[in-house]
This record gives C-alpha cells, structure tokens and sequence, in this order.
C-alpha cells in the first residue's frame, strides 16, 4: 500500500469524525440491516471458542471484538489491529465500556506486513478491509502466514456482479461517466466475482470452504465507490422499512447458490489452511 494511498485513508476516509460516527451509524434503519446481516454472516463462519488467539485485520471500531467475547466467553485472546489512530482510540474506548480488558489487545499495523509469528493464531478475521488493499495477494498470504494449521479464516469481499449493477445505473449520470473510467472506483480498490474471491485466497494456501453472499440491496452507488455523490438505497429503505424484512426472507433463500450470491453487496468466505 503506498504511503500517499494509507495517508489519505487515514486522514481523510478513516479520521476522527469517520470513527466517531461509525458506531453511531447502527442507529440507522437502514445501517442496523446491513449491520445484522455481516453479524449473522460472521457467525455462522466463525470457529472460535474459549481459549483461542484470534486476529481481527481492520478491526475498526471494535465490533467484532464484542461478538468474540460472547463467542469465547472472553477466554483467549483477540488481537484488533488497524492502522488509524483514530479507529484504535475508538476501540480503546469500546473494549473499556464492554469490560474486554485483558482479552482484546490493540496493534497498530498493516494487514500487507503483519507484525506476528508463523502460524500464531487460529482464526483470523478481516470484515470491511479487503476492498482498500491494493496488493490482496501479499494481504492474503500474510492471512495464511499467521494462521494455524488447521486454522479458520473469515474474509469479507465486496460484490463486483452487485456493484456492475450500480455502475450501468450510475451512466445515466454523466458524472459519473468521468469517475468511472481507468481509475480506481472511489476509495475502493478491489472487487470479486464469487468465482475470483475464491481463486485469489485458494493461491495463498487456504482451502475456501463455504461462501455465502450477504447484504441484499439494490445496486449500491455511494461517493466511495463512484467519487460523485449519486442515489443510493439508504434513502428507499429508510422509507420504506417493511423491505427489510423481505430482503433478509431473499438473501436467505439466496446467500448459499454461487449464480446469485454476486446479487449481493458483499461475498463472505470461510477457508481454511492447507
């Protein structure tokens, strides 16, 4: 990751206000949906119990590290690295309002050059990352470096099928006509078919063994992917909340069938080491 590229993230996409309002954005209707499904998309991946060491890449501000200490009972430990002062004073913040003292440990680092041992944990999670990596294949095989034989990832990706979508849709405006052309999409820099998501983590060592699509929306066009401020679902299912029951009913029925999963704003992945 270059320098410029992290610095921007930092400052501008991941700074204080980023990481004061991201928990308060689970207030949303819309933010709460999007919100339930990740949860329930992590918990049927994950594998941790009591005891374990586990690596959160891109913890934020700490909300998965909740989940793991009902997961674990907070015994073992998780390991929130991020690379934001602003995200790890947030953390700081939520691991004291939760009591996680002494079972969340904070790490300032890069998922691209991971400051742990061979085979030190045995689960390693990265929710809401992957897209701002640009080199996913030295990200992915740091994953596998520091993951246990026998070990279980859980990898988050965004939905390029889902995204396409969005992109016919935003031509219509011819600003984004210009946002979309050689350049990288906004902030994000990687996006995966169900197909591609599942070969780039098998060249790193990791067996994928099961892939669900999560985040049924309608085709997502925010400032972070197109750089131009354009419609996006939030305004209709804030409107309209009786669709969220009945997308949730959809993504269900769809989640697990390869040819639809890519419908979806998101692509989890459980895999495990080879």
């Amino acid at each position: 990751m270059s320098s410029e590229y992290k610095d921007f993230l930092k400052k501008k996409f991941f700074g204080k206000k980023y990481s004061r309002d991201y928990d308060r954005w689970v207030e949303d209707p819309f933010t709460a949906f999007v919100e339930r499904r990740q949860n329930k998309g992590f918990l049927e991946l994950s594998k941790a119990k009591p005891g374990m060491k586990v690596l959160d890449i891109g913890a934020g501000t700490g909300k998965y590290e909740i989940l793991y200490s009902r997961l674990m009972q907070k015994k073992g430990i998780v390991v929130a690295l991020d690379f934001s002062d602003s995200m790890l004073s947030q953390i700081r913040k939520n691991i004291k309002k939760h009591k996680l003292e002494g079972f969340v440990f904070l790490v300032k680092g890069d998922g691209e050059h991971l400051p742990f041992k061979q085979g030190a944990f045995d689960e390693v999670l990265t929710m809401n990352t992957l897209q701002y990596i640009p080199n996913d294949r030295k990200f992915l095989a740091e994953i596998n470096r520091v993951l246990k034989n026998g070990g279980n990832a859980v990898i988050d990706a965004i939905s390029l099928t889902e995204l396409r979508l969005g992109h016919n849709l935003a031509l219509f405006w011819d600003k984004a006509r210009k946002a979309f052309g050689k350049k990288p999409l906004g902030v994000y820099r990687q996006f995966y078919t169900t197909e591609s998501i599942k070969h780039r983590i098998q060249e790193h060592g990791l067996k994928v063994k099961k892939q669900i699509g999560v985040i049924l929306v309608l085709p997502w066009i925010t400032k972070e992917h197109v750089g131009v401020t354009l419609p996006s679902p939030h305004h209709i299912f804030t409107l309209f909340p009786k669709l969220f029951p009945i997308m949730e009913k959809v993504e269900e029925k769809i989640k697990n069938i390869p040819l639809l999963q890519g419908l979806c704003t998101h692509l989890m992945v459980q895999a495990g080491k080879k």
